[in-house]
């Protein structure tokens, strides 16, 4: 989709991810970035990788290549995802923050 992603378990680096909110910058390779979104998805079906998820904000239910479209989709952008852990689960939903080139 012409992005660049960064996966990380929840546990370790992508704990941090979890801070990050909508205007705050990230470098990566020499470039600054401005977070421009941070998106929560439900995943129905937590150990399945192909299952669908819920928008937790619209409660709109997605296919995987519908997520993909929408936080892989805007080429030279960056997108930091981990999973959210919740009620004893740690794949419970993801968790995707999309950057732009610019600070």
């Amino acid at each position: 989709f012409g992005s660049t992603v960064f996966l990380a378990h929840n546990y370790l680096a992508g704990r941090s991810f979890a801070t990050l909110q909508a205007g705050d910058a990230i470098h990566y390779n020499g470039t600054a970035y401005t977070v421009t979104r941070v998106v929560r998805y439900r995943a129905l079906d937590p150990y399945n990788p192909a299952g669908n998820l819920q928008d937790l904000e619209t409660g709109e239910i997605l296919s995987p290549w519908q997520v993909a479209e929408r936080v892989f989709g805007t080429p030279g952008s960056v997108v930091l995802q981990t999973c959210i852990s919740q009620d004893g689960n740690p794949s419970w939903g993801r968790l995707f923050v999309i950057a732009v080139p610019g600070a």
